[in-house]
């Protein structure tokens, strides 16, 4: 130890930072110790600044790994080895607190730079009562589960920090990267944890989930396949290979093949209910339950408020099985909606059979699907009288022992009902995409919204077509935050070298609204894509042009029934899709007019008028209700 008495001769920056800190000035503690420190102007006492206020931000594991290396130039304040066992015991490492106790008893501490952490930092002996097991991953878990993301990635980081080797913490890193997109860095970060501990079935599917975000999907299925090889009875693995096929073209026979698997695993491995399914109740009014659990989008979120508010109550009542309690904020835009509300994120298969039954559902929707794949047999517990799969659906099959399909069109299910209008109520969080960009002398500009699974090398090619046809356009497609990257832009020019038109596709970075504003027709890729977004598209005054075929195809096909352009933007094969480009960028008179006015375009669509939706959503389930009691 270097037996410093204090970090600095000179008070004044020491009660500066004292004073901003007391004030809870924590961003200007920031600003004044790193400006110091580019000073190099009092750099002991702007280094305990820096490691104060970054503790109150809750970073510690950053305090810890600062105090470390101040320790290490020889910066080892009398206060040094108190502080870390005080921090040790919060990040729950409790050998590593008792080390520093120790170490602490031999240089007592003078409390000068402990001032700096305020009265939030208990003594030693409270840190040491209140220990317990991985506080911060325990943290960053119950983030995860409440949708938070980017605290829950903080929190992670920081128990990294301090057990860099945790194998169970950077399983949940990299989850968390997944779910925040980073897929790069969490295939690194799962890639190193099979190298230390095997090949085990889940981190081989989150590899395979990685590897399809990233556009390789061969190898993500393949990992897929030797995950579910080496757990076949593993339902929720089957789930997450079955979702990732959505990116696989209809009626591909693989696909088929693993979805008919799938199914087999679910009605093989499931716990089934020896009762038969509940009658439907008596009377006029029905109780309606949506299953919710597993994170919503914000359209989606928006799409099944307006579905709530405009249901008849007169023939439904409403029971939401959601995430977490009403009162949490990720709730708020459902709170006045549903009648009755049940916190049924952590309930496994069976405790929510009995949870469902127990209230008297007539009809139990299915909102998450795939996003849960571990609940894939819910349906087998026969739980409700009518069990109906609607959203995140198999895009090549059915939901196992659903009775009731919400489809937009006809698949062939047992118990399939077609919504006019389709699945998706397209009027969510309206905007108007402003001037066409062609006509104020710009060139005319195709725009995508997609991920890099969506960009598939049939994809390209279709649009490869669109730009060999109309020769003076170009492609930009929309970054999302990772687009950009170095490496994604690298395989983006050659996926689209090969049919020679990387030359002419630019990466853009800007919100939505703000894209559609510089693009005068989008092209959607085939089979996938976000049906709501694109809806949002039209509604704003931009043509979206799709192949039917595949589900989200006919998904927007059925959105757009009824209004004169439906014709204008689904194609049913790649020369219709190149047609409808090549008419509406010949078109500048009619482009123009639709971008003025979409709504008048689109009166005769009911996925665009929320009344008419819900009315017609009702209708299905009404007469669903009467078709089921018809046949008891």
């Amino acid at each position: 130890m270097s037996g410093m008495e204090s970090p600095s001769k000179a008070a004044g920056l020491y009660e500066q930072a004292k004073a901003l800190l007391d004030a809870g000035k924590v961003s200007e503690t920031l600003d004044l110790a790193e400006a110091h420190l580019a000073q190099g102007d009092e750099p002991d006492v702007a280094l305990m600044a820096l490691a104060a206020a970054s503790y109150r931000h809750g970073l510690i594991g950053n305090v810890i790994q600062l105090i470390h290396e101040m320790m290490a130039l020889g910066q080892d304040y009398p206060d040094s080895q108190e502080l870390l066992a005080i921090l040790y015991c919060q990040g729950g490492m409790l050998s590593k607190a008792l080390y520093h106790s120790k170490e602490a008893s031999i240089t007592k501490p003078d409390g000068r730079m402990i001032a700096l952490f305020g009265p939030e930092l208990p003594n030693f002996a409270d840190a040491l009562a209140r220990a317990s097991h991985k506080p911060l991953m325990r943290a960053a878990q119950a983030s995860l589960e409440a949708g938070d993301v980017g605290a829950a990635l903080v929190q992670v980081e920081q128990h990294l920090m301090i057990a860099p080797e945790d194998v169970e913490a950077i399983d949940l890193y990299a989850a968390a990267l997944m779910k925040d997109g980073q897929m790069d860095k969490a295939l690194g970060m799962l890639r190193s944890l099979v190298t230390l501990g095997g090949q085990k079935p889940t981190l081989l599917s989150r590899i395979g989930k990685c590897l399809t975000a990233m556009g390789r999907h061969q190898q993500g299925l393949a990992n897929h396949r030797l995950a579910t090889s080496l757990a076949p009875a593993a339902i929720s693995l089957w789930g997450d290979m079955v979702a990732d096929l959505a990116y696989v073209p209809a009626g591909h026979s693989e696909a088929v093949a693993l979805t008919e698997a799938w199914v087999k695993c679910v009605e093989t491995n499931a716990v089934k209910s020896p009762r038969p399914a509940p009658q439907l109740p008596q009377g006029n009014k029905h109780l309606v339950a949506f299953l919710c659990t597993a994170p919503l989008s914000p359209l989606e979120q928006e799409m099944l408020a307006a579905l709530l508010s405009n249901l008849d109550k007169a023939r439904f009542a409403t029971l939401g099985l959601g995430r977490g309690e009403l009162s949490a904020e990720h709730n708020t835009i459902f709170r006045g909606l549903f009648d009755r509300w049940r916190n049924a994120a952590d309930l496994d298969v069976l405790t929510l059979g009995a949870l469902v039954r127990g209230e008297g559902v007539s009809i139990l929707i299915d909102v998450d699907g795939l996003r849960s794949p571990a609940r894939a047999g819910l349906f087998l517990r026969k739980s409700a009288p009518l069990q109906c799969s609607w959203l995140n659906t198999p895009a090549h099959g059915a939901v196992p022992a659903a009775n009731m399909h919400l489809v937009s069109v006809e698949r062939g299910l047992d118990g399939e009902v077609v919504v006019p209008g389709g699945r998706y109520l397209c009027d969510v969080v309206p905007f108007s995409a402003g001037a066409l960009p062609s006509a104020s002398g710009n060139g005319f500009a195709f725009g995508a919204d997609v991920t890099l699974a969506e960009i598939t090398p049939d994809t390209a090619a279709l649009w490869a077509q669109v730009l060999g046809a109309l020769p003076d356009t170009t492609l930009l497609l929309r970054d999302r935050g990772r687009l950009s990257e170095q490496e994604n832009v690298t395989a983006l020019i050659e996926l689209f070298g090969n049919f020679g038109v990387a030359h002419r596709i630019d990466v853009v970075g800007a919100e939505l609204e703000v894209f559609c504003s510089q693009v005068d027709v989008m092209l959607a890729p085939s089979p996938r894509f976000d049906v709501l977004q694109a809806g949002r598209c039209v509604l704003a005054g931009v043509p979206v042009l799709a192949l039917s075929g595949s589900v989200s195809g006919d998904d927007l096909a059925a959105a757009l029934n009824g209004s004169p352009v439906a014709g204008r933007m689904v194609a049913g094969d790649s020369a219709g899709y190149v047609e409808n480009a090549r008419q509406w960028c010949q078109d500048g008179t009619g482009l123009a007019a639709y971008r003025a006015a979409p709504k008048a375009a689109l009166a005769g669509a009911v996925s665009f008028d929320r009344v008419a939706y819900v009315r017609a959503f009702g209708e299905c389930l009404s007469q669903a209700i009467s078709r089921k009691a018809a046949a008891e």
